[in-house]
């Protein structure tokens, strides 16, 4: 607490290195500390060309950890990293893509750069990094195909040696962008069937959305031991969160107007629909905070592969997707407001029973 104190009253006298380290053993440390963060994320930037890479991953890595995050300051990283990355070794491009993932911050330039640096390289990456830059541009929204395809083909043979976390971490990034080969993904369901009772619920909830992916990219795949595949289920069951304020909020808008739903409709293959007609197949998505990024460069609000991955696995089993983001909604100041949003970004009426025709883009 006394450094915490007294540490942002003397920035102007700390290094690069000082900066870092103080940000990292913070980090490190799980001490909260909001005042010293914010006084190195404003003192940081006007000394990264001073920074070391090893620093400058570091810093990202200890922000994003700490949850201590700001655009300006991952804005000012993306922009100090770019033209250095041919510096960084290979786990610190795995690192800097993690923090940037982890922070919520889409930096699309920089990702594209990172992949151009990483193909080169992927043989001097070790299991856990394998599993992390998967996961980094599949939390980032970032499609990366040529990635993606030496990843699998990288990963795939020595994934014997992954973790459960990392099994778990690169299935599910190849659910949201990569495509792997019927003999690919048996080579995954091989791995966590042989182990299945040291993964954790979080793990197999991802493992249960490669697996819906897996089954409905190709149909004829051998299936799935019926066991198995109901655990995953249920951990996926686990893990979904429970209805916000908004979520309810919303759905009381809903019925004024006549549209009947259930809240928390559970379709068949366990997917967890936050307002639902099922007579129709149509769905309300209500969007929270963590449902987004932020990209680097605009400040704009962008969806996350998690959420494009519930979308596009909700199309491909008929539904019709709509989403009402958080922002949006919060903007709306009265009862007519919501009423008028509702009626032109749904087209929900009280004459009508029946959903819109057509889902809106956030």
């Amino acid at each position: 607490d006394a450094i915490a104190n007294e540490a942002p009253q003397r920035m102007g006298e700390f290094n690069s290195q000082g900066l870092t380290n103080t940000a990292w053993a913070f980090a490190t440390a799980g001490v909260k500390a909001p005042k010293l963060f914010d006084a190195i994320a404003t003192e940081a930037p006007a000394q990264f060309s001073e920074f070391s890479s090893q620093e400058l991953v570091n810093t990202a890595w200890a922000f994003a950890t700490a949850g201590a995050w700001t655009l300006e300051l991952f804005e000012a990283i993306d922009a100090a990293a770019l033209w250095r990355l041919g510096e960084f070794k290979s786990q610190e491009l795995v690192t800097v893509a993690w923090a940037f993932a982890k922070a919520c911050f889409k930096a699309p330039v920089l990702f594209d750069a990172i992949a151009a640096e990483a193909l080169p390289r992927l043989d001097e990456f070790n299991s856990q990094n394998l599993a992390n830059v998967a996961w980094a541009f599949a939390k980032a929204g970032v499609t990366a195909p040529e990635l993606f395809e030496a990843i699998a083909a990288t990963a795939l043979p020595r994934f014997d040696e992954f973790n459960p976390q990392g099994v778990a971490n690169t299935a599910w990034a190849f659910a949201c962008f990569g495509r792997l080969s019927p003999d690919q993904i048996a080579v995954v369901l091989d791995r966590v069937g042989r182990d299945m009772s040291s993964f954790e619920d979080i793990d197999l909830s991802q493992l249960y959305q490669f697996w819906l992916v897996a089954r409905l990219e190709y149909p004829d795949l051998r299936p799935l031991d019926p066991r198995h595949e109901e655990r995953l289920r249920q951990a996926y069951m686990r893990v979904v969160s429970k209805p916000s304020r908004l979520q309810v909020d919303i759905s009381a808008a809903l019925r004024q107007l006549g549209w009947a739903h259930e809240v928390e409709y559970v379709t068949d293959e366990g997917l967890l629909l936050d307002l639902a007609q099922p007579s129709s197949k149509y769905c309300v998505e209500v969007d929270g905070p963590f449902h987004y990024l932020r990209e680097s460069g605009t400040g704009r609000l962008v969806q996350n592969g998690a959420t494009s991955l519930k979308t596009r696995l909700l199309e491909r089993l008929g539904w019709t997707v709509a989403r009402v983001p958080f922002y949006e909604w919060s903007r709306l100041v009265s009862d007519n407001d919501r009423r008028r949003y509702l009626q032109s970004h749904l087209s929900v009426s009280a004459e009508s029973a029946f959903p819109p025709t057509r889902a809106p883009t956030s």
